[in-house]
């Protein structure tokens, strides 16, 4: 199976991360499926795969003037047809400037960089390493 995913605009304010998905053995590619609603996002928005789980990421930007970004992702166990939220709101402010994922199918690692520009004016650039030992889950 084959999963895409986007970031979408309905030109009416209102944002979403959708996906589609093409099917082993099919030759066209399903419905679009909201994974989620969201407020506009930064550049950054990204896949990954951990054994059977499809992950997604973004980063959210919050707040009247958009600098309370967050972190946001989802997963799915069932080929896009449903999806999990995730986020990590501890982080939340953190200006991110690199983000980099992977997973073996028992593991997730994210390690990321960034500033909490909002928070702290001059703040130093932090480097995160994040570990799931249980795929993701938690």
């Amino acid at each position: 199976a084959v999963g895409v995913m986007s970031w979408v605009a309905d030109g009416k304010g209102k944002y979403s991360i959708k996906s589609r998905t093409k099917a082993a053995g099919t030759e066209e590619f399903g419905p679009e499926v909201v994974v989620a609603e969201v407020p506009q996002i930064t550049y950054l928005i990204s896949t990954f795969r951990s054994g059977k789980r499809w992950f997604i990421y973004w980063d959210a930007k919050y707040g009247d003037d958009g600098l309370d970004y967050l972190l946001e992702g989802a997963w799915s166990d069932d080929l896009g047809s449903t999806w999990q939220r995730f986020s990590f709101p501890e982080f939340q402010g953190l200006d991110i400037t690199g983000v980099s994922a992977a997973g073996d199918g028992s593991n997730v690692a994210i390690a990321l960089s960034g500033t909490m520009r909002k928070k702290i004016e001059g703040a130093p650039e932090y480097i995160l390493f994040l570990r799931s030992a249980d795929n993701g889950t938690n």
